[in-house]
Order: C-alpha cells, then structure tokens, then sequence
C-alpha cells in the first residue's frame, strides 16, 4: 500500500456527550487513511455536556489538556488539524 509523505494530522472532534461513538464521520476518516499515514496521523475525541457544573469542568479541563500537549506535549509534532463540532 503507497504511502503520503504529508505533515502529521490531528483529528479532533468536539462533540456532545449524548451523540454516540460510533458512526461518526470523523472516524470514518480516520479509518480510511490512517494506512496512508502510519505514525502521522491521531484522532481524539472532547465530548461536552454543559448542562451541568461537572459536565462545564470537565470540558474544559480536556481542552486545557489538549492546548498544553498541542504546545508542549504529545501533541506538539501534530502541525495539520482537521476539526469537527458535531451537536
């Protein structure tokens, strides 16, 4: 199978807590080129649910912790984004 040389992609998706994992169209890609991407391509998932003191805290704590690995962590070498809100 060919390979992409192509700057490493993130795909994020921000979605609500209520909207299941499965069937999601960013999965679909990720499924459909992750073999083309070996090593350069992560796909993570935020769900949110601001109904609730809870739900607002950890939200934000996930996007806190996805800006610091963005800047400084795990994340860093990920220079494409792809981002999807699905509510």
């Amino acid at each position: 199978m060919p390979l992409c040389n192509s700057a490493p992609l993130l795909i994020l998706t921000i979605k609500l807590a209520s909207i299941p994992d499965d069937g999601l169209p960013p999965n679909a890609v990720y499924e459909h080129i992750c073999t083309y991407l070996p090593g350069a391509i992560k796909h993570l998932r935020i769900s949110f649910d601001l109904s609730t003191q809870e739900g607002v805290n950890l939200y934000n704590s996930g996007i806190e912790d996805l800006v610091h690995n963005l800047e400084h962590g795990n994340l860093a070498k990920y220079v494409s984004l792809m981002l999807t809100f699905l509510i």
